[in-house]
């Protein structure tokens, strides 16, 4: 789908609709590429890399960050995303920030909206953009209101709102099951469970933020 043509985002509108919108969840990524363009768009010429900057990498701290467009200049909203396992972890917080609405960039309902399940068959997996834990659970060990963004080969960056943990889980994993998110959720789980009284991770690291 991402290489039939110069521009990414030309796929999914070339290829049209094997279903009527509503009724049957099947991921793709030519739709959040299409999605992608819409957004430069609104942009008014303002080029993708500065606005993301303003507005993203300066509010959150990010360091490095690098998202590729495609032969036609319009950012792979699907793919190609390259960021340290810190930044990616500084991404983790700002949706679990707007979870408990404290976030200045996203609102508690936007972010609600994001991780509401869909209503089309078997939608009721994904949100807007994160794969959820509700139905056919990914994480069954983990709690149902955990989301996360799944990458290529392994890749994961995973939020359980309820006890303030942001994980990220990089590499190179060519059967994503050998990575095992389930298992490393539930032993956080209950580590953090286990001590109720300790500070959250959350905590621990902005305070870490504050004296560096």
């Amino acid at each position: 789908m991402l290489y039939r043509q110069p521009g990414m985002w030309l796929s999914a509108p070339a290829t049209g609709h094997a279903r009527p919108p509503g009724e049957q969840f099947a991921y793709s990524s030519g739709d959040i590429n299409t999605a992608s363009l819409m957004w430069q768009q609104s942009l008014e010429g303002q080029a993708y890399p500065d606005w993301i900057d303003a507005h993203f990498s300066r509010p959150l701290g990010i360091q490095e960050m690098v998202l590729e467009p495609d032969a036609s200049g319009i950012q792979v909203g699907s793919s190609y995303a390259y960021l340290t396992p810190r930044d990616w972890a500084r991404m983790g917080q700002l949706w679990l920030d707007a979870w408990h609405g404290r976030s200045p960039i996203i609102s508690q309902d936007w972010q609600r909206l994001a991780v509401t399940p869909g209503t089309a068959n078997n939608g009721e997996i994904y949100g807007l953009g994160f794969w959820l834990n509700t139905g056919h659970r990914a994480f069954p060990n983990a709690p149902e209101s955990t989301f996360h963004a799944g990458g290529n080969s392994g890749q994961f960056v995973a939020v359980l709102p309820e006890r303030e943990l942001v994980v990220v889980r990089l590499g190179l994993t060519l059967n994503e099951s050998r990575a095992d998110m389930d298992a490393l959720l539930a032993d956080l789980w209950r580590l953090l469970n286990s001590t109720p009284n300790q500070p959250t991770i959350s905590q621990l690291t902005r305070q870490m933020g504050r004296e560096t």
